[in-house]
């Protein structure tokens, strides 16, 4: 069971989540999906064809039925943004960034990272049922002299 801390509230989140693994190229033209769920599959590049201008995107195309692979014609500093906006859209939300080798000795500006979301619908649900978080316990004696 996966949980979620929301202003002191604990709410159980969905039972079933959907995980899938999104990265962006290093110039930050190119974002590639992992066998993404089919709602996103469909719904992401129409979406983001909508929202940039006519013509960034260079190509939205499907390889080997397990990765989407998205290209902008050049970089956009709001790509990422658009991005996660509209997965928000259909209720996935960035669950996690798991930073890959970490080559900023040789190169300051380069930083890797995996991205991954997961489907949060039923969590706007179940925020109904959230109970409030115990208290902390209270240390003894023989546990503070320690």
């Amino acid at each position: 069971m996966f949980l979620t801390c929301d202003q002191g509230y604990i709410a159980p989140v969905n039972e079933n989540p959907v995980f899938f693994i999104g990265f962006f190229s290093k110039k930050q033209t190119q974002f590639t999906l992992v066998r993404p769920p089919q709602a996103v599959d469909k719904f992401l590049g129409r979406r983001l064809k909508e929202r940039l201008e006519k013509g960034a995107i260079a190509s939205d195309q499907e390889q080997n039925e397990t990765l989407r692979i998205i290209e902008l014609n050049r970089n956009s500093l709001l790509f990422m943004m658009h991005v996660l906006s509209a997965l928000n859209e259909i209720f996935y939300n960035l669950d996690a960034t798991i930073p890959l080798r970490d080559d900023r000795l040789h190169h300051p500006n380069h930083k890797k990272e995996i991205l991954t979301a997961a489907n949060s619908a039923a969590m706007h649900a179940q925020q109904q049922d959230a109970f409030t978080m115990p208290a902390p316990r209270e240390r003894t004696h023989r546990q503070r002299s320690r």
